[in-house]
């Protein structure tokens, strides 16, 4: 039996649009908001956002802000301007091909095959020898004696200049060492010698040598006997292996002012140099530039070595490898390498006594002219900081110690709290590895590590803010929903 409505009762509990009495619209909203929310939606929102957050940070991540590729010149542009006048000199040849725009054939550095290799080769004379072979300076003692921190600083480390210290180890030891000395007060160290082979895929072309491990007095006894063929106890750090020989040591006034050590407390590097150099004749390295671009001095003890440099900035021309550089300075194929005859190569002689000073970014080789000793360290000032922090950067995140010290140099260099200059006077090993930026200084907490990866993620998550605030924001105010 059907029920006759009532005058003032609506068509539905709602109340519709066309009921006489419709309802108060903050009850119609209430009401609507009071409906089922479709994950279906919220998780289409969600997707869609990160999708944003991925896409935007491989942008930015990949190419970052501003970086225009900009326009390249045509290989056969290229060809004809390197081709259209006599180069005689490596400086003038790639300064006038990058101001011509030829710079992106300059290739990539790592690359065997890089297409300004390529074309030099189609446009270069074939030729026997290096631009010029010029010896490198030396400083004898009187000269040394007179020389302040602050002007050698000048004068060889801020330009790049190798130099020799002749007789330079006074400064450094009361006695001098050789390998009787290294025998007696650190034979059961164990090494492991490598050798240079230019073909290894390895730094500088060192690989493990057949003769394996054995203790340094072994190896000693073999070296003097004529049976250590060309096997190198190479770069054998000494504060793990023997550090009780380095507390009569002193450094040079010309080398204290070492980052590694005044602000480096944590890194693997600190305590890795000294190092220990002992081989035959037939020992050597391939070319090579040091780690972290940093600077080095080497104190020859013993016997003789031979040293070949070649200035910063010719990763193209010393034909530059992913470990090494595929260039043999003492055995130069030019006719592979045609472009090493563009090379102004400086070369020395290291003798017992003398201290040879190698600037961060210099590209080196050494041979061995007999039975070598020597020591080595490498350290970081103002004048190589720059590059320094370049190698770090490029390093990344792969060994957390050194990315940190990064950092850390940063954060020092920023608040001007770097020493510029060393101090003037040279000092006892305890002092030297006792330097300090800041007393108690420490490595920055993991917050502090870097902050680049927040902006990819407040990109991210302003991405998928919006998208699921416009959502809700639809489904509230849009008509009929």
């Amino acid at each position: 039996m059907l029920r006759r409505k009532k005058p003032n009762e609506s068509d539905s509990e709602s109340g519709d649009a066309g009921s006489e009495h419709p309802q108060p619209a903050w009850k119609v909203l209430e009401k609507e908001q009071s409906k089922p929310r479709s994950w279906t939606a919220y998780i289409g929102t969600l997707l869609t956002g990160a999708l944003v957050a991925v896409f935007w940070a491989t942008v930015v991540g990949q190419h970052g802000p501003g970086m225009p590729s900009g326009p390249k010149l045509a290989s056969d542009q290229c060809k004809l301007f390197l081709s259209s006048g006599p180069y005689s000199s490596t400086s003038k040849l790639i300064s006038s091909a990058m101001n011509t725009g030829c710079s992106v054939f300059l290739g990539d550095p790592w690359s065997e095959n890089s297409a300004l290799r390529t074309l030099l080769h189609d446009v270069l004379p074939a030729a026997e020898s290096f631009a010029s072979l010029s010896e490198a300076q030396v400083l004898e003692r009187d000269a040394w004696r007179a020389l302040s921190a602050a002007s050698f600083t000048d004068k060889y480390a801020k330009p790049l200049e190798v130099v020799v210290l002749r007789q330079g180890g006074e400064l450094m030891l009361p006695s001098r060492w050789n390998s009787s000395f290294f025998a007696a007060e650190c034979g059961s160290v164990v090494v492991s010698p490598t050798r240079y082979n230019k073909s290894a895929a390895a730094w500088a072309g060192m690989e493990e040598h057949s003769i394996g491990s054995l203790t340094l007095s072994e190896f000693i006894d073999k070296l003097w006997a004529g049976n250590a063929s060309d096997a190198y106890v190479h770069d054998t750090p000494l504060i793990p292996s023997c550090p009780h020989v380095l507390a009569s040591l002193t450094i040079p006034r010309f080398f204290t002012n070492d980052y590694i050590q005044s602000v480096a407390h944590e890194t693997r590097y600190r305590d890795e140099w000294p190092s220990l150099f002992i081989g035959s004749p037939k020992a050597q390295t391939g070319l090579h530039l040091d780690n972290l671009g940093s600077h080095a001095w080497l104190l020859q003890l013993e016997g003789s070595k031979h040293w070949r440099f070649v200035g910063p900035g010719h990763e193209a021309l010393v034909y530059s490898t992913p470990y090494s550089f595929d260039l043999d300075l003492f055995d130069t194929d030019f006719a592979t390498h045609r472009l090493a005859s563009l090379l102004d190569v400086t070369e020395i002689i290291t003798k017992p006594g003398d201290i040879i000073f190698v600037p961060g970014t210099v590209y080196h080789q050494v041979r061995n002219l007999n039975n070598s000793v020597s020591i080595s360290s490498n350290y970081i000032d103002a004048t190589c900081l720059e590059s320094a922090l370049k190698s770090i950067d490029e390093a990344g995140t792969a060994d957390e110690s050194v990315y940190l010290f990064g950092k850390t140099l940063k954060k020092h260099r920023d608040r001007g709290e770097l020493p510029p200059y060393p101090a003037e006077r040279d000092q006892p090993w305890a002092e030297f590895k006792a330097q300090r930026v800041v007393p108690n200084d420490v490595f920055l907490v993991a917050g502090e590590q870097g902050h680049e990866h927040l902006i990819f993620l407040a990109v991210g998550a302003t991405a998928i803010f919006l998208g699921l605030s416009g959502w809700i924001l639809w489904e509230d105010l849009a008509p009929g929903a």
